[in-house]
């Protein structure tokens, strides 16, 4: 069974960039068929992406158009409870005290923690290897 890295975001060279940016880093795994990475532009395409085999890690932005990323957390959390811990935030920390404060709740809620933008490559490898499937990490 492969792993499975979805990055979500409404920006869609964003999107391009993070998945070039890890199939770059996890090349050999991705030629060899057992890392993907998926793409999604909002919070039900992500949430549909979870359903069924769940991803070894979601990179979901915060703001996105219609259900923001913190709202489908809860939703994908309410799903797949074992999945809340391999959900990541991604984030330039800029917003309202209000969603701020949404965010920090959804880390103490079990997500798995905020990737602040510009996410850098090191990141991005060390986040994905904590939560790839043995024998691929």
């Amino acid at each position: 069974m492969a792993g499975r890295v979805i990055v979500v975001d409404d920006v869609a060279d964003i999107r391009h960039l993070m998945r070039q940016v890890i199939e770059e880093l996890f090349a050999p795994l991705v030629g060899a068929g057992s890392l993907e990475v998926a793409t999604a532009p909002d919070a039900a395409t992500a949430c549909t992406l979870c359903e069924g085999d769940p991803p070894a890690l979601v990179l979901m932005d915060v703001n996105l158009p219609g259900e923001d990323g913190i709202s489908a957390f809860y939703r994908i959390k309410e799903r797949s409870p074992e999945l809340a811990r391999r959900v990541y935030f991604l984030t330039g920390l800029v917003g309202s005290p209000d969603s701020l404060q949404r965010l920090h709740q959804a880390v103490v809620d079990g997500a798995g923690g905020v990737l602040v933008k510009p996410v850098t490559a090191a990141d991005l490898q060390k986040t994905i290897e904590t939560h790839l499937p043995a024998p691929y990490c």
